[in-house]
């Protein structure tokens, strides 16, 4: 007797699965027939259907199934882009999309108007465009947006850049050791101005005379 199952394999055979008969998923058995249901991009794969018995199992060719879906921004939410004025800043808009995306858009936003970023200042491939901006003046920062287009359609939601006056962060202050043992020491600083930026703390630590860290 054959006992016909389904399997999606993505990215090697140790990440295969086997799809079993799910109404609530939209995934139905139908004799040796799979039938897959309001598929979505996550349905992409290699396909393939195993028959087994009593002397052993056997695997069908592979079948690569694409789901084609206009862009989306790869990463959500808003990011964050400090630069001091007359400062370049090199940011990167990057899109999941199949097929690749074909066009990039800019857009500058400020509290006076909406203009559109000139082609000729970003570059461009199928998964992500980077724009060099630099801010001169105070009407310079503000919100960047790109959206990117494929042949199924336009980007819904664009990616969004927050711009923002900053500078370098000052450097930490009152330091202080504590609970100093033979081979632990614990540190406390007093954080300085950030600059206008999320900051991060590096601690070196150096033995005796030696000039590089531990």
């Amino acid at each position: 007797m054959l006992r016909p199952c389904s399997k999606s394999k993505r990215h090697g055979p140790s990440q295969d699965r086997p799809l079993a008969h799910n109404a609530t998923a939209r995934v139905f058995h139908s004799n040796q027939s799979l039938v897959l249901q309001k598929v979505t991009r996550h349905s992409s794969g290699r396909y393939a259907c195993s028959a087994l018995n009593a002397e052993g199992e056997t695997v069908s060719n592979e079948l690569h199934f694409r789901v084609k879906y206009a862009p989306s921004c790869r990463s959500g939410g808003v990011s964050v882009v400090g630069a001091a004025r007359g400062e370049s800043v090199v940011i990167v808009c990057e899109v999941d999309a199949d097929p690749p995306a074909a066009v990039f858009k800019w857009k500058f936003n400020n509290s006076g108007e909406t203009l559109d970023v000139a082609a000729d200042r970003y570059t461009s491939n199928g998964s992500a465009s980077s724009l060099k901006y630099t801010p001169v003046a105070d009407l310079d920062y503000g919100t960047l947006s790109c959206a990117a287009s494929n042949e199924v359609g336009s980007q819904l939601t664009p990616c969004v850049f927050q711009m923002v006056a900053a500078g370098k962060p000052h450097a930490p202050r009152n330091c202080t050791l504590w609970n100093q043992t033979s081979d632990s020491v614990e540190v406390s600083c007093v954080a300085g101005f950030d600059g206008g930026l999320p900051q991060h703390f590096l601690l070196e630590v150096y033995s005796g005379d030696d000039n590089k860290p531990r």
